[in-house]
């Protein structure tokens, strides 16, 4: 996985404890999906949420100094290609700075779009 400024819409969710990519990015970035042996329930953060993890992925991650391969299951996620959990901000460093709108990889800034550039990428993804 590649982030670019707005080739990739990253959530760094710091509640998450799983990373997942959405099927659709997975097919683009040519990512090889399995199967999984045991599908595994999500908990969502609603009450009854019944939706199982049947898909992996592996693959590799390039962003900003951050160059490696992570594991991410393969779900079903509205407006965002990946959801970036607190495993993977504590293996590669990552840091949610939200009062200045940054992210900060081994203490250095990476970059982010601005909050205009976000809102106007949601709008558009949203139109599509």
């Amino acid at each position: 996985m590649t982030i670019n400024r707005l080739d990739v819409v990253v959530m760094f969710d710091t509640g998450s404890t799983s990373d997942a990519v959405s099927p659709k990015f997975a097919r683009v970035a040519n990512m090889k999906i399995d199967l999984l042996d045991v599908p595994m329930g999500i908990q969502l953060g609603c009450k009854g949420s019944k939706s199982k993890i049947v898909f992996g992925t592996s693959g590799p991650v390039r962003y900003s100094s951050i160059v490696g391969t992570h594991y991410f299951d393969v779900v079903n996620i509205d407006r965002f290609n990946t959801i970036i959990s607190m495993g993977f901000m504590r293996k590669f460093g990552i840091t949610l700075e939200p009062e200045h709108d940054s992210i900060l990889i081994s203490g250095i800034p990476a970059p982010t779009l601005s909050e205009g550039e976000e809102m106007a990428e949601l709008v558009r993804r949203h139109s599509l």
